[in-house]
Protein backbone atom coordinates (compact mmCIF):
# COMPACT_ATOMS: atom_id res chain seq x y z
CA UNK A 1 0.00 0.00 0.00
CA UNK A 2 1.40 3.18 -0.86
CA UNK A 3 0.78 6.54 1.57
CA UNK A 4 -0.84 9.42 -0.21
CA UNK A 5 1.56 12.59 1.25
CA UNK A 6 -0.57 16.09 1.38
CA UNK A 7 0.38 19.59 3.11
CA UNK A 8 -1.41 22.36 4.35
CA UNK A 9 -0.70 25.73 6.12
CA UNK A 10 0.74 25.54 9.58
CA UNK A 11 -1.59 28.54 11.10
CA UNK A 12 0.56 28.35 14.32
CA UNK A 13 3.34 29.84 12.62
CA UNK A 14 3.35 33.49 11.75
CA UNK A 15 7.03 33.99 10.35
CA UNK A 16 7.86 37.38 9.48
CA UNK A 17 9.95 36.31 6.58
CA UNK A 18 8.55 35.23 3.77
CA UNK A 19 8.49 31.60 5.14
CA UNK A 20 5.53 29.47 4.95
CA UNK A 21 5.58 26.50 6.70
CA UNK A 22 3.39 23.71 6.30
CA UNK A 23 2.42 20.47 7.93
CA UNK A 24 2.42 16.52 6.64
CA UNK A 25 0.03 14.84 6.66
CA UNK A 26 0.03 10.99 5.46
CA UNK A 27 -3.15 9.32 4.74
CA UNK A 28 -5.03 12.39 6.07
CA UNK A 29 -3.14 12.11 9.35
CA UNK A 30 -0.73 14.66 11.12
CA UNK A 31 1.91 13.20 12.98
CA UNK A 32 2.73 17.11 14.17
CA UNK A 33 -0.85 17.83 15.44
CA UNK A 34 -0.89 14.06 17.41
CA UNK A 35 3.09 16.07 19.25
CA UNK A 36 0.80 19.52 19.69
CA UNK A 37 -1.95 17.26 21.44
CA UNK A 38 1.28 16.00 23.95
CA UNK A 39 2.70 19.22 24.33
CA UNK A 40 -0.41 20.73 25.41
CA UNK A 41 -0.73 18.45 28.65
CA UNK A 42 2.28 19.65 30.46
CA UNK A 43 2.47 23.38 31.34
CA UNK A 44 6.36 23.72 31.13
CA UNK A 45 6.66 21.45 27.83
CA UNK A 46 3.77 24.39 26.39
CA UNK A 47 6.34 27.08 27.49
CA UNK A 48 9.24 25.36 25.62
CA UNK A 49 7.56 24.69 22.73
CA UNK A 50 6.11 28.51 22.49
CA UNK A 51 9.87 29.64 22.82
CA UNK A 52 10.50 27.47 19.74
CA UNK A 53 7.46 28.46 17.40
CA UNK A 54 8.63 31.96 18.00
CA UNK A 55 11.96 31.27 17.05
CA UNK A 56 10.63 29.50 13.54
CA UNK A 57 8.38 32.48 13.06
CA UNK A 58 11.96 34.76 12.93
CA UNK A 59 13.53 31.71 10.51
CA UNK A 60 15.25 33.64 7.34
CA UNK A 61 17.68 33.81 5.48
CA UNK A 62 20.41 34.29 8.19
CA UNK A 63 21.92 31.87 9.76
CA UNK A 64 20.52 30.11 12.61
CA UNK A 65 22.65 29.31 15.41
CA UNK A 66 22.95 25.19 15.02
CA UNK A 67 21.56 25.00 18.60
CA UNK A 68 18.16 26.22 17.62
CA UNK A 69 18.67 24.87 13.66
CA UNK A 70 20.41 21.57 12.89
CA UNK A 71 21.09 19.68 9.47
CA UNK A 72 20.40 15.90 10.44
CA UNK A 73 23.24 14.72 9.29
CA UNK A 74 21.88 10.72 9.63
CA UNK A 75 19.73 11.76 6.78
CA UNK A 76 21.34 11.17 3.22
CA UNK A 77 19.67 14.12 1.42
CA UNK A 78 20.73 17.76 2.52
CA UNK A 79 17.27 19.22 3.14
CA UNK A 80 16.52 17.88 6.41
CA UNK A 81 16.69 19.78 10.22
CA UNK A 82 15.54 19.99 13.43
CA UNK A 83 14.57 23.02 15.32
CA UNK A 84 15.58 22.28 19.36
CA UNK A 85 14.50 23.98 22.15
CA UNK A 86 15.97 22.25 24.96
CA UNK A 87 14.72 18.80 25.28
CA UNK A 88 12.22 19.59 22.10
CA UNK A 89 12.77 18.94 18.19
CA UNK A 90 10.69 19.68 15.14
CA UNK A 91 11.85 17.88 12.65
CA UNK A 92 11.50 19.69 9.03
CA UNK A 93 12.10 19.89 5.24
CA UNK A 94 13.62 22.71 4.19
CA UNK A 95 13.05 23.93 0.49
CA UNK A 96 12.66 27.90 0.52
CA UNK A 97 10.78 29.58 1.10
CA UNK A 98 8.78 27.01 2.58
CA UNK A 99 9.25 24.82 5.49
CA UNK A 100 7.04 21.49 5.28
CA UNK A 101 7.34 20.12 9.22
CA UNK A 102 7.58 16.21 8.82
CA UNK A 103 6.92 15.25 12.91
CA UNK A 104 7.85 16.59 16.43
CA UNK A 105 9.51 14.74 18.80
CA UNK A 106 11.28 14.86 22.29
CA UNK A 107 15.28 14.36 22.75
CA UNK A 108 14.79 11.07 24.66
CA UNK A 109 12.71 9.94 21.18
CA UNK A 110 15.29 11.33 18.97
CA UNK A 111 16.59 8.44 17.74
CA UNK A 112 13.76 6.82 16.68
CA UNK A 113 12.00 9.76 15.53
CA UNK A 114 15.48 10.16 12.88
CA UNK A 115 14.45 6.89 11.51
CA UNK A 116 11.12 7.70 11.15
CA UNK A 117 12.05 10.81 8.77
CA UNK A 118 14.35 9.09 7.00
CA UNK A 119 11.50 6.39 6.09
CA UNK A 120 9.04 9.53 5.32
CA UNK A 121 11.45 11.71 3.27
CA UNK A 122 12.49 8.55 1.32
CA UNK A 123 8.84 8.10 0.58
CA UNK A 124 8.61 12.10 -0.52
Amino acid sequence: MTNDYTFKICELIKNQNGITFYKLFINDHCQFDEFLDEVNRVQITRKKFSDLISRMGCFGDYMMPQKYLRQIKEVKEKDIYEFKKDDIRIYVKLEKPNVFIILGGFKNSQKKDIQQVKKIRREL
